[in-house]
């Protein structure tokens, strides 16, 4: 499959025809790249900064703005720092500014398979560079300030660099390889040191297999390391650590951060983030990139078998890189790449062996054959997705406590309800006996829509009349309140009467919600949710055809597309013999986790980027409601000042956070460790929790939520397939930080404070 260069003949139509495969191959990589590089740029800014961009986007950013020397930010990825440090000083400073470089160094990345050309072989190498260009991991790392992405296109140089050098003794692409280890061990993230050990494991364990009896692989390593240049390599390393690393001398205190480089490493290996999954980088690589991951193991294996000494090479770097996301705790999600940039290579080197022609023996198989079988499978796996989305969306919502009853003493019991334009009020009935006391807790959890229950507690008392008035005795309780729980008593022989609606600020609102009770003693010390029930699968399963939410059609068609499935495997293997059969069904599974895993990089980096549900950002979710914060304080500054960024504001925080960076265009913002009653800036931010302190005068305040967290615990067999297709789960992310922003009675237009406004 692959087309040597160097086999030009004299013969003119020879000539034109290799000309013409050159031209080819260069508009792939082009078409490619350009693709890839529209993939990171587009809508780049749309999404706020998270707390690992906004440190890294404010560590450039306090180099060059002359009020904001104090305190600066150390940046994690020093390179990075260093080039947002000039994009900052030359263009300006926002969102896309601080993300487009590392987006373009994800661009570049594509490319750098067309080095390994002679070593991948020409169609591998384009291949392996279509995989990156539409990878999920590669693609939301490039949009996330991804640390790994500048590591990764680094090594793919180094790699080229040292075969070259080795086989030219070229000395200076040895002390390029130098310079580039350096880079990756210091100057891009505090675990480039795992992808230069995985390089050299991968060539030390490539050496070992190979099958060469006249050089061990000790005496390959001593010829090399004899050969090295290591003077002139280790000087200008050196010199670029010091030059980089300090951004051209502007922070010298950065410096810090090489000097720390390695204890930081050395100590993800002890902790790891609270409710993060275990093998944290290898559990992203299978959420994000199952099929590439699944083809390289099974390139890795046909490599160990069959391999070249490069493929050997991409099987120790795969090895170890798996080994180490296992084992290390405190990996990052771009860390997935540690183990998708060498699957990658091993499933390019796959798929060309699988374009090989598979006739064998008798069997005689046309050109169309693989490429029809495999789009078939491929139609199908999408029809099967489909389908399965609509059945995971139905368990999510049925698979919940189920059966109320009207009990004397209802301690256990839960109902699925709606509120919409027809259903604006439900009612739950309970009649109570004379010198009986009813104690329970009783909670609401919305499950679908937008809607935000109230409740009232009702008592009916005959008239003398003869009608019946109803008298509140409870309530009404905000949703907020009900999601924790409320304890409710009922006391006397009455018919109480439990009412539910839809707040009037939310007349408009529509959506299902589960009414739970629980055992007076529910509220104490334990979360309510866990006090929840989740219908056992089967039960779940008729209940849901019984209710008719999930049509018996759906699940028909599913099990028929399965069946459908086999059929076309087994029907292209009586035809055409298993190999194709088996090839047609691989290029059908590749086809649709590439084009599934396009999506599933794209929703993660736009539609759910600030949703801790969404695995890549659960430990950092991007902040919201900054957007909000930042037109009150501008319509503020406007109204005192005459101009946006000159209002006055004292924030109780540190100067590196998400907060920090939709601030950075005040120059009036000071950040303090503790506010006391001689604060009378104009604005004060706080957090929620010191909401409270004491200021200097009278202040209007409203409260934001800035981020939130899911725990991992709180998945069931019931919402996993609907959070993996659709990130529902049956517990929402719970606010975790919070701020409190204060404007100064006189800047807000008032002359009096109520005091639920004031401070």
């Amino acid at each position: 499959m692959d087309i040597s260069l160097d086999a030009i003949t004299s013969n003119p139509k020879t000539n034109a025809r290799a000309l013409l495969r050159i031209s080819l191959e260069s508009a792939l990589y082009i078409a490619i790249f350009t693709f890839g590089l529209i993939l990171r740029v587009v809508q780049l800014d749309a999404v706020s900064l998270n707390g690992v961009e906004a440190h890294e986007a404010l560590a450039a950013l306090h180099r060059v703005q002359p009020h904001m020397t104090e305190n600066p930010a150390i940046a994690n990825n020093p390179l990075m720092a260093l080039i947002n440090q000039f994009l900052f000083f030359v263009i300006t400073d926002n969102n896309f500014t601080a993300r487009i470089a590392t987006a373009i160094v994800g661009a570049l990345l594509i490319l750098t398979p067309y080095l390994w050309r002679e070593r991948l072989g020409r169609v591998a190498a384009l291949v392996m560079s279509l995989f990156i260009c539409i990878s999920p991991v590669a693609l939301v790392a490039s949009r996330t300030m991804g640390g790994v992405i500048w590591t990764m296109f680094f090594a793919m140089i180094t790699v080229w660099a040292f075969d070259h050098a080795h086989q030219k003794q070229d000395k200076g692409l040895a002390i390029l390889v130098s310079a580039c280890v350096g880079i990756m061990l210091f100057l891009t993230e505090p675990t480039g040191a795992f992808t230069v050990v995985g390089l050299v494991f991968g060539a030390l364990f490539a050496l070992w297999t190979r099958h060469d009896t006249r050089n061990t692989w000790l005496s390959t390593v001593g010829q090399v390391t004899r050969a090295w240049p290591w003077r002139d390599a280790l000087l200008l390393t050196l010199g670029i650590i010091l030059v980089v690393g300090t951004g051209l001398f502007a922070s010298p205190n950065s410096l810090t951060f090489v000097g720390s480089t390695f204890y930081r490493l050395l100590s993800g290996f002890v902790s790891r983030p609270d409710d993060l999954p275990a093998a944290f980088a290898l559990v992203v690589a299978l959420r994000y990139d199952l099929g590439l991951v699944l083809f390289g193991l099974l390139g890795m294996y046909f490599a160990l078998v069959e391999g070249d000494q490069f493929s050997r090479f991409l099987a120790g770097w795969l090895f170890f890189s798996v080994i180490v996301s296992v084992i290390y705790q405190n990996s990052t999600p771009d860390a997935a790449l540690w183990i998708v940039i060498p699957a990658a290579g091993l499933a390019a080197r796959l798929t060309t062996q699988m374009l090989r022609d598979p006739s064998i023996g008798y069997w005689e198989v046309p050109r169309w054959a693989i490429p029809v079988h495999a789009f078939i499978t491929a139609s199908l796996l999408v029809s099967i997705a489909i389908n399965t989305t609509r059945i995971s969306h139905v368990l999510y919502l049925e698979a919940r406590p189920f059966g109320y009853h009207f009990l004397t003493n209802p301690l256990h019991s839960a109902e699925i309800s709606s509120l919409d334009d027809n259903i604006s009020q439900n009612v739950y009935q309970i009649d109570t006996a004379s010198n009986v006391t009813v104690s329970f807790v009783a909670q609401i959890w919305r499950y679908q829509g937008d809607i935000e229950p109230i409740m009232r507690v009702v008592v009916e008392e005959p008239q003398a009349n003869g009608e019946v008035q109803e008298v509140l005795v409870a309530g009404p309780y905000t949703y907020d309140e009900l999601k924790d729980g409320v304890a409710i008593s009922l006391r006397g022989s009455n018919r109480y009467l439990i009412k539910v609606s839809r707040s009037v600020d939310q007349s408009n609102a529509r959506g299902q919600y589960a009414f739970i009770t629980h055992p007076p003693n529910a509220i104490e010390g334990n979360s309510l949710f866990n006090y929840r029930l989740d219908a056992p699968f089967f039960w779940t399963l008729v209940r849901s055809l019984s209710n008719q939410n999930l049509p018996p059609l759906t699940l028909m068609i599913t099990v028929f597309l399965l069946m459908l499935l086999l059929i076309s495997y087994f029907l292209a293997g009586s035809i055409w013999g298993s190999r194709t059969a088996w090839r047609g069904v691989g290029f059908g599974f590749l086809i649709y986790f590439l084009i599934y895993g396009m999506g599933l990089g794209w929703q993660a980096s736009t539609v759910y980027a600030n949703d801790p549900r969404e695995l890549w950002y659960n430990a950092e979710p991007a902040p919201q409601h900054l957007n909000t914060i930042i037109q009150t304080l501008e319509d503020m500054s406007i109204q005192a000042h005459g101009i946006r960024n000159a209002i006055e504001i004292t924030v109780l925080g540190k100067n590196d956070t998400p907060l920090a960076w939709a601030l950075r265009n005040f120059p009036n913002a000071v950040y303090v460790n503790s506010i006391g009653g001689d604060t009378n800036t104009e604005a004060v931010i706080v957090p929620y929790a010191q909401r409270n302190t004491n200021l200097s005068g009278d202040y209007v305040g409203q409260d934001f939520a800035l981020s939130q967290m899911w725990h991992w615990s709180t998945l069931s067999w019931a919402d996993f397939p609907s959070w993996l297709m659709l990130r529902e789960t049956s517990t929402d992310p719970i606010d975790t930080e919070r701020v409190m922003l204060w404007i100064r009675k006189d800047v807000y237009g008032v002359q009096e404070v109520i005091p639920t406004q004031s401070n």
